[in-house]
């Protein structure tokens, strides 16, 4: 029995509790430590952890097709209601979240025996709730009209990938794209730790996966988008290089970023506009992807919004 539309009176203990055996369970572990997308093992979903997420989830209208909590939250919601699970949201908060979900039957419920989370899920202290989404991602023909765009390429790093998606999102880009070259091993944007990075915000911004970004590239200059490559201080290579806050960033643009150790490779510059480095002292390191990238999007908002 799982929950769909139930009636008020129906109990989050009413369920029937899944232990590490149950093929759903094991399925879901599959899930959570798959690295890429594998044909035959749900290819279009990805998993969320903690509640903060699946509230986000469900208020951008994503689809949410499975959610699992751990009987945990059951006992600790009547032993404990008013201690702490994830941040601000307590036991007893997140249970009625749960009931609510199972009453209005967004999605469908499962609970995993206490201690069944710890086996499936990759991190020492996991959240009490999964769940699985639809893949969020859009063909690139809809930025098509995007002015303030911002692509990774080749990225190794899931948790700045993730957090530059935050940053994006958070200084008003209209789209986000993940691009891996044939040459490169760039990650897997629905890696957990990446989807975790987003904070929520891969909901709210549309997203694009691509594995030809040198053709996205083209495509963005066609439709009138300038393509900025971001490049360390000391490392323009080529004379058309220049300083961030000497940019006029009030026209269609797309910044890219590359790798964290070797950055952007040779046919993704040549697709590049304009080279662009952020000012910093001759004797800091280079800005990780995350660092760099929230500056180049919250300079890019500064001019748009104010008259400065």
């Amino acid at each position: 029995m799982t929950a769909g539309s139930k009636g008020a009176d129906f109990s989050l203990s009413d369920l029937p509790l899944l232990g590490f055996s149950n093929s759903k369970v094991r399925r879901l572990r599959l899930l959570v430590r798959q690295n890429s997308r594998r044909e035959g093992l749900d290819a279009n979903l990805f998993v969320i952890e903690g509640v903060k997420l699946l509230r986000e989830a469900l208020a951008a209208g994503a689809a949410v097709k499975e959610i699992y909590f751990s009987e945990e939250i059951v006992n600790r919601s009547i032993r404990r209601p008013g201690l702490a699970v994830e941040g601000a949201i307590k036991w007893a908060e997140c249970a009625a979240f749960l009931q609510e979900v199972i009453r209005t039957g967004a999605a469908e419920v499962f609970c995993l025996k206490e201690g069944v989370m710890d086996k499936v899920a990759t991190t020492r202290t996991p959240q009490p709730v999964l769940a699985l989404v639809k893949m969020v991602d859009v063909p690139l023909e809809t930025f098509a009209d995007f002015s303030f765009v911002v692509m990774a390429v080749d990225s190794q790093n899931p948790g700045n990938v993730g957090s530059l998606l935050r940053c994006a999102q958070a200084a008003g880009a209209d789209g986000f794209i993940v691009g891996t070259t044939k040459q490169g091993s760039g990650v897997e944007f629905y890696n957990p730790k990446c989807i975790r990075a987003t904070a929520g915000a891969v909901f709210k911004i549309p997203l694009a996966i691509v594995k030809e970004p040198e053709r996205s590239l083209e495509l963005l200059g066609s439709w009138g988008i300038m393509r900025l490559g971001a490049y360390p201080a000391g490392g323009v290579e080529f004379s058309g290089g220049v300083g961030l806050y000497d940019m006029d960033l009030k026209k269609p643009l797309c910044w890219v970023l590359g790798n964290e150790s070797v950055g952007l490779p040779a046919g993704i510059a040549r697709k590049i506009d304009r080279q662009v480095f952020v000012p910093t002292r001759v004797d800091a390191e280079s800005l990780n992807l995350a660092a760099a990238g929230a500056v180049l999007c919250f300079e890019t908002m500064r001019q748009r919004c104010y008259d400065l």
